[in-house]
């Protein structure tokens, strides 16, 4: 029997009354908080006065609603698509993930017109979305009717619900905390942020990721836009919660749901997948639209509908449109494609099938191509450097890039380098010289021997096993970073609960392999302090006393509150410039450092402090142990000459006034 029996229990005219509904239950919710003030001081030990509750229940509900917003109307436009290729769904979950996937594809091309076109303004995205709901009106009354539905679980889905629930619960919460991840603060959030600022998408020519395929950047331009970097963070954790449903789906269609409740098991597992969703990467994006198109790859091999092998095409284009690494999964799919349709039909149509799904992929990233080639000369930027070029980049850019981006793949043993990288990325917590900090839990060396075991596999089972370890060959000899195995270990989660069904004794090593898991990740929330952000104000005492950057926000904080408006801030020994509201000069560890800039255009200490003038600038960041990590690592002061370096120290020690020091990270005044 299906565990889930579609019923529709709301009439028809109901439906309409959706938004009274909201105000009711938004009302019912004030009046809840106020009786339920005293039972959250036992509970969090807090004290609250009225409005501050009221407050804090406005901005999750604000947020919450602009994220169900979002959803709908990317559910409108993927299914809008879904339409045009012909796609049938084999049950609304698989319409759902596919819809939603090319949805959000949309918005983000989107955000990318009109920040180009200068229209990066809250108002406009709401006049749009308002249109949108007008016009995409039946399509929003399906999705209504489908989520109103009764749900049947036997005591097997109600245990894995549990376990999921659990996990959701712990996850939410990390969503909650502060971004104070290096990238984010980098450029996931920092670069958008100045999106906003200048309501346009403009050439950064210190900031080199801001020209990758930025398709999760442009979401997060629009989060910030609407609201905060929480509304960013909350639709990258969808992007997890997408993945979590795009492999039920993909077990549930061509297995059972007992298949598909453990491969979202194996999924809750993961220490890598539940900090990684949490975070404001674009990770779990390119993780989906990966499992998207290895999905309908699956689709289309079995039923030969030309719809799906487009649909497979378009996901797998919108996973480079996140991330240049999406496009290793194309190349394997290129070759399934090829390789599969030869046997059947010969190496002409083979050929000709093969070009069709590659230019379905070109299509969604042909427009950062053309934004990339028109603001630094390379479509590929910063890669082919050799072949197109690039504005504010060079060979000795180029390298470096490419040394940071290897060097964790480098070293000995050659042969044995993907089952070394296996063992780490399973069981090791690493530190920052290593690629693997966080481990994705050992269920996939508990599980993956049993498959020995197993006398014949479907060949469902046996492409994702090949696709995977493709991927992850490929991935332990080039960019050994633990982040971007998720599209392998992810999919791989079907696997494993396809082999853990099999074996009933496996299902306690995984109710083990979760609960270790779960207790982790307690324990980094009460370790870290992170139920502070649970509190209206313990955001802000949260980044000011216990987060890992809380001398960096300190100092932020200072620049924000005590400089004059028209200050102008450039950052030295410093990359992250996320939280700093005033206008700066930023360079990325990748970019050219923009003191050594200035000095190469000065002949002498007056010539140089001229030149920081004409830029605007006014003040001075000095971080002294980022200068000494950026120096040992990224060549950070690549002085050519002794007297370079002698104006530098100069400069340094004799023209700045200290205003304000915390730590190793210190404001100076012109």
């Amino acid at each position: 029997m299906s565990i889930y029996s579609y019923r529709y229990y709301v009439p028809n005219g109901t439906i309409i009354l959706m938004p009274y509904l909201w105000v009711l239950s938004y009302v019912n919710f004030q009046l809840i908080t106020h009786i339920k003030i005293k039972l959250l001081d036992n509970l969090l030990g807090v004290r609250y006065n009225g409005n501050k509750m009221i407050n804090l229940a406005n901005l999750r509900l604000t947020e919450i609603s602009q994220l169900f917003l979002l959803i709908l109307i990317s559910f409108c436009l993927g299914l809008k698509i879904l339409k045009i290729l012909k796609i049938k769904t084999h049950s609304f979950l698989e319409e759902l993930i596919f819809s939603t996937g090319l949805g959000l594809g949309c918005v983000s091309y989107l955000v990318l017109c009109l920040g180009l076109s200068g229209l990066l303004y809250d108002w406009v995205f709401y006049l749009i979305f308002v249109l949108l709901a007008g016009i995409f009106y039946c399509e929003i009354l399906y999705l209504l009717r489908k989520f109103l539905v009764k749900i049947n679980l036997n005591p097997f889905s109600l245990i894995c619900s549990f376990f999921i629930a659990l996990t959701l619960i712990l996850a939410i919460i990390l969503v909650l905390v502060p971004t104070v991840t290096f990238d984010a603060l980098v450029y996931h959030l920092a670069v958008p942020e100045i999106y906003v600022k200048h309501h346009k998408i403009i050439y950064l020519p210190y900031n080199c990721f801001s020209n990758y395929t930025f398709n999760t950047e442009m979401l997060f331009t629009l989060g910030l836009l609407l609201n905060g970097d929480l509304l960013a963070k909350l639709i990258h954790f969808l992007f997890g919660i997408l993945s979590g449903l795009s492999i039920y789906s993909l077990a549930r269609r061509y297995f059972t749901p007992k298949v598909a409740f453990l491969s979202v098991l194996s999924f809750c597992s993961m220490p890598l997948a539940i900090f990684v969703a949490t975070s404001a990467f674009n990770d779990f994006a390119i993780t989906f639209y990966e499992i998207l198109a290895v999905y309908a790859f699956l689709v289309w091999y079995k039923e030969k509908t030309y719809g799906w092998l487009l649909l497979s095409g378009l996901t797998c284009g919108l996973s480079i449109g996140v991330k240049y690494f999406g496009g290793f999964g194309f190349g394997i799919l290129v070759l399934s494609i090829l390789i599969g349709k030869w046997r059947q039909d010969g190496i002409l149509k083979a050929i000709k099938t093969t070009i069709i799904f590659g230019v379905f992929a070109l299509i969604p990233v042909v427009p950062w191509l053309i934004k990339n080639l028109i603001f630094t000369g390379n479509p590929v930027f910063p890669l082919l450097y050799d072949t197109f070029g690039g504005k504010n980049w060079s060979q000795i850019h180029q390298s470096r890039y490419l040394h940071e981006m290897t060097r964790y793949s480098a070293g000995e043993h050659l042969l044995l380098k993907p089952f070394i990288f296996f063992w780490n990325i399973c069981f090791k917590w690493g530190g920052m010289d290593t690629g693997v900090k966080i481990p994705v839990g050992p269920i996939f060396i508990i599980s993956l021997p049993f498959l020995l075991k197993l006398k014949k596999l479907d060949f469902n089972l046996k492409y994702l096993l090949t696709f995977c370890g493709i991927f992850f060959l490929f991935w332990s000899y080039v960019c050994a970073v633990d982040r971007f195995s998720l599209p392998c270990f992810v999919l791989l989660c079907v696997v494993i609960g396809y082999v853990i069904s099999k074996f009933k004794y496996l299902y306690l090593l995984l109710a083990i392999c979760l609960l270790w898991n779960l207790f982790n990740v307690s324990k980094t929330v009460y370790k870290n302090s992170y139920l502070m952000c649970l509190k209206k104000d313990g955001c802000e005492k949260f980044l000011l006393k216990k987060s890992i950057i809380k001398d960096y926000y300190d100092v932020i904080s200072y620049i924000n509150q005590h400089l004059p408006k028209e200050s102008k801030i450039l950052f030295i020994g410093e990359v992250r410039s996320y939280y700093c509201q005033q206008d700066k000069l930023v360079s990325t560890q990748f970019d050219t450092n923009i003191i050594l800039e200035l000095i190469r255009k000065s002949k002498n200490k007056k010539d140089l402090i001229d030149n920081l003038k004409k830029s605007g600038v006014t003040h001075l960041l000095y971080n002294e142990i980022g200068s000494q990590w950026l120096s040992k690592y990224f060549d950070y002061f690549s002085f050519q000459n002794k007297e370079e370096k002698r104006l530098y120290h100069e400069f340094m020690q004799n023209h700045l006034k200290l205003i304000y020091c915390q730590g190793a990270i210190s404001v100076f005044q012109l």
